[in-house]
């Protein structure tokens, strides 16, 4: 089995997403296609057996909604999304992108496959914000 979550953003973390990479697509290269969403194209590395890997800065600093992470769920059977930073309510809109994604992700049933910047106990960062 392969872990779903991955952190901190380094060297190391890049050989275990490899892993995971080689694992989901039998080790293949990967080609970058185009995914269309509603408000623009976004090329996406896609492996075989529908994998494909993002940035969360693709998937979520741009302005998107649940119909765009909904025709990314319905693409591929697995994602992995690479460095995720901390969140929290000082950029409620990446928070709301990000939540609106696992939400499509989940309903799907899709694999989803997470590299953070921090831990999963700290990837909400809200409690703090609301002192």
């Amino acid at each position: 089995g392969v872990d779903s979550f991955y952190h901190p953003v380094n060297s190391e973390t890049s050989k275990q997403i490899e892993k995971v990479w080689n694992s989901l697509t039998n080790s293949a290269k990967g080609e970058f296609r185009s995914v269309e969403f509603l408000t623009a194209h976004n090329r996406v590395l896609q492996g075989s057996e529908g994998t494909g890997e993002f940035t969360f800065k693709e998937l979520c600093e741009d302005a998107r909604g649940s119909s765009d992470y909904t025709a990314v769920a319905k693409a591929f059977n697995s994602i992995i999304i690479r460095g995720v930073p901390q969140l929290s309510m000082n950029r409620r809109d990446l928070l709301r992108r990000f939540i609106l994604l696992i939400d499509a992700l989940y309903y799907q049933h899709k694999n989803v496959v997470i590299e953070a910047h921090v831990p999963l106990d700290k990837l909400f960062d809200i409690e703090e914000n609301l002192k």
